[in-house]
């Protein structure tokens, strides 16, 4: 796990992956210590970035198009494959996971 272990992902099959969703006005980076646990227990962690605007609707990132994109972009990118997406978030975040 931890920042040193991106580049053995390179490659490989991942069994879980979690995109997560920051909350309203909330930094992207604020999550870090959060997913770095997660990515320590085995699970690489994608937090999306919403900047300007810090904030999660259809138009700002949060829309199925765009999340399914982000998602297609990390496999092919890092050539992974990945068995099971889990997304969540944070406040609005998590309130547009639950929608989508």
């Amino acid at each position: 796990g931890g920042e040193g272990s991106l580049p053995s992902l390179i490659g490989s099959k991942v069994k879980h992956a979690f995109l997560f969703i920051p909350g309203l006005h909330v930094d992207h980076t604020a999550y870090a210590s959060i997913v770095a646990k997660l990515s320590d227990a085995g699970i690489l962690c994608i937090v999306v970035n919403l900047e300007p605007y810090r904030v999660a609707t259809e138009y700002t990132g949060c829309s199925a198009e765009y999340l399914t994109k982000i998602m297609y972009q990390v496999e092919t990118m890092l050539g992974i494959q990945i068995d099971n997406w889990v997304l969540g978030g944070h406040s609005m975040g998590g309130h547009c996971a639950s929608d989508l």
